[in-house]
């Protein structure tokens, strides 16, 4: 009896830069990148439950339900401890075949955490919503923040945060969290958020310093305004003088001013009334 042969195939590579991170308790994403062009790529998974066979037998196949542009949504939960992975393709008339085991005991990447900070009395209250993934009890949620430029951070397995506030000082943050207690973290951890600023809060004397001024600018572009629009009232047009108004007055003035004008006319009438004629009389 002959003894068996062993024919090893190998195919090419249909993909690269394979990844699978548990977003959610119930979604993991499954990312790669085209490594030969292929016209229709399939994907297939299979998830190896906590306490299950390391044999591939035991894995279920199933096809991506969900594509998304070089990746998938696979369906996931609490149990999941490896992935099995499968890629299907034609080249050149030949069916290939790429195979892709992946543990997910620490490709955990939860997205950015939703939190908030309110700012009242003195200080900051920071909240959050907790990683949605069950199957990791721990999480330690890090504070990443500047106060007045100084770089410092701030931790907790707990659900708020406070800080007091320096009221001078600009605030920036941000945050994330990270696998397991504070003391002993993991290497897991979520994306980081988006940075938040807050500035600092105004001085009360460099508040009124700005305010004065800028109150009486107001006031005269106000004033401007008004006087502008009622200028006619304020300050009516007097009327053209005539020509001979200026010697008219001089007339008057000479009159008022030299009072031997007046006597000499006044004069020289007495005297023309004393030397008029006497009619002859009808008797004479």
């Amino acid at each position: 009896m002959s003894e068996p042969a062993g024919l090893n195939i190998t195919y090419p590579d249909l993909v690269k830069d394979v990844q699978c991170v548990i977003r959610a308790t119930s979604l993991t994403n499954c990312s790669w990148q085209p490594a030969t062009p292929v016209p229709h790529l399939q994907f297939y998974y299979g998830l190896m439950k906590q306490g299950g066979q390391r044999c591939e037998v035991n894995y279920e196949l199933k096809m991506c339900p969900k594509y998304v542009e070089t990746g998938c949504h696979v369906p996931n939960d609490d149990n999941t401890v490896d992935m099995y992975l499968l890629f299907n393709g034609t080249i050149n008339g030949t069916v290939v075949k790429n195979v892709f085991t992946i543990s997910m005991i620490n490709n955990v990447k939860p997205p950015a955490l939703k939190w908030k900070a309110n700012k009242t009395e003195g200080e900051f209250k920071i909240t959050w919503d907790p990683v949605d993934i069950k199957s990791i009890r721990h999480w330690c949620y890090n504070l990443s923040y500047t106060e007045c430029g100084e770089e410092k951070k701030k931790e907790t397995n707990g659900d708020s945060i406070t800080l007091k506030v320096v009221p001078k000082c600009r605030y920036t943050m941000t945050m994330k969290a990270v696998k397991g207690e504070c003391e002993d973290k993991g290497t897991a951890e979520s994306e980081e958020s988006d940075e938040e600023i807050f500035e600092a809060e105004m001085n009360p004397a460099l508040f009124a310093i700005i305010l004065i001024p800028v109150m009486f600018s107001i006031l005269a572009v106000v004033a401007l305004v008004c006087f502008r629009k009622h200028k006619p009232k304020l300050f009516p047009k007097i009327p053209k003088v005539p020509p001979n108004f200026m010697d008219i007055l001089d007339n008057n003035n000479e009159r008022s001013t030299n009072p031997s004008v007046l006597s000499k006319k006044e004069e020289e009438c007495d005297i023309a009334l004393v030397i008029e004629d006497q009619p002859a009389s009808p008797e004479s």
